[in-house]
């Protein structure tokens, strides 16, 4: 029950509205999860690749869980391999394409579309733990950071998880991130 309300807090915070956006150098970021993480990648024997990131516009405590989740469910969705998960960037014009990418379990093409509403879980709790939020929140994340949220996979063949971000001069009239109650 306690983990389920703090799933809830955590999806009904991305709610708030008028969030000061910050230069956030991803990289800082993504160490920070990486050592939140540390007992999870060593207990799985994972490795987790972490490439360059970019510095972005956005709200650095929202982007930390927003990458904590999407390298936590990595992690968690593994297959009987060790897991490997990489975090790299790729570039548009106006956008960074950032991608999580495991080795996992994968999705079935029929879930894809469901998977980034809440409550939805493929699982059961006794195979895999947790609320059904965790892509509910990353997808309200990206969306009030002016991003989107997808993922490529099949299973059996791990998944990728990929999102945008703005690139900084994109945002450069931009004071806060626009957020919608829940």
């Amino acid at each position: 029950m306690s983990q389920l309300i703090d799933a809830l807090l955590d999806y009904a915070w991305t709610g708030r509205d008028n969030v000061p956006l910050e230069t956030v150098d991803l990289n800082q970021v993504a160490a920070e999860v990486a050592v939140d993480l540390r007992s999870v990648v060593e207990s799985s024997r994972a490795c987790l690749d972490i490439g360059v990131l970019p510095e972005i516009t956005g709200d650095p405590v929202a982007l930390r869980q927003l990458l904590q989740n999407l390298i936590a469910n990595a992690l968690k969705f593994r297959g009987e391999a060790d897991p490997v998960v990489s975090v790299v960037c790729g570039e548009k014009p106006d956008a960074w394409v950032l991608s999580v990418t495991d080795n996992g379990i994968g999705i079935a093409a029929e879930h894809v579309r469901n998977i980034f509403q809440p409550f939805q879980r493929l699982h059961s709790r006794n195979d895999f733990d947790g609320s059904g939020l965790g892509l509910a929140t990353c997808q309200r994340i990206v969306t009030q950071h002016g991003g989107k949220i997808w993922v490529e996979s099949q299973p059996g063949s791990g998944s990728t998880f990929r999102f945008t971000c703005p690139k900084m001069d994109a945002l450069a009239e931009t004071a806060t991130c626009s957020r919608t109650a829940v």
